[in-house]
């Protein structure tokens, strides 16, 4: 499947600096309009992990998200 490009925009933030957790505050402002609310990241977030591979990307309980490393994931 191909991402959309706001999906696309919210994965590339994630991937400027891979070893970074995100606020989901920060990825609205790189990738998104400022009239996005927050649960917008939720969202799209959800929506890549429908369309990737398992792990990619990881929340970080009561900080936000983070790049993950699939390959380090269980098997589906």
């Amino acid at each position: 499947m191909q991402l959309s490009p706001a999906e696309a925009s919210l994965l590339k933030a994630l991937c400027i600096n891979p070893d970074r957790v995100f606020t989901r505050k920060e990825l609205l402002m790189a990738a998104f309009s400022r009239d996005a609310g927050e649960g917008t990241i939720d969202t799209y977030v959800s929506y890549i992990r429908q369309k990737t591979v398992k792990g990619l990307i990881m929340t970080v309980r009561g900080k936000g998200y983070c790049l993950g490393n699939p390959m380090e994931s269980d098997p589906i």
